[in-house]
């Protein structure tokens, strides 16, 4: 998808995220490590959450990969997904984050800003 939006960007095309679409994105470099702590960790059963500090809408996420391309602002045009997908199977959560405790508590784990996935996507597409 954000690859995509990069595209999208570098064509001078606009792109439609939704507004009201909540997600709390981290980093899969970030995700794996957390994994394998949880799993070598004497006595860590159950269900374990990882999530970031904060929330955005995808709309959010376009802006700021649109500020961190040097696109035109323009060219993020947000829609709601309530206006657009089938209203008998859309689930729009109030929130995407989810308590990360447990987590933390095993593994020492630092919770990151949803930006941090956002900025090291960027990173991998300029290498």
């Amino acid at each position: 998808l954000f690859r995509g939006w990069l595209d999208s960007f570098a064509r001078g095309e606009a792109i439609s995220p939704f507004s009201d679409m909540l997600v709390s994105p981290v980093w899969i470099g970030d995700l794996a490590r957390v994994a394998g702590e949880i799993l070598t960790a004497e006595k860590a059963t159950g269900v374990f959450h990882y999530s970031a500090t904060d929330q955005l809408t995808y709309a959010d996420i376009a802006r700021h990969i649109a500020d961190r391309a040097g696109a035109d602002g323009t060219l993020v045009q947000p829609v709601r997904a309530a206006d657009k997908l089938d209203p008998d199977t859309l689930w729009l959560p109030r929130s995407a984050r989810l308590d990360c405790a447990r987590t933390v508590a095993i593994t020492g784990a630092e919770i990151p800003a949803s930006s941090r996935a956002v900025d090291a996507f960027l990173k991998v597409q300029d290498a």
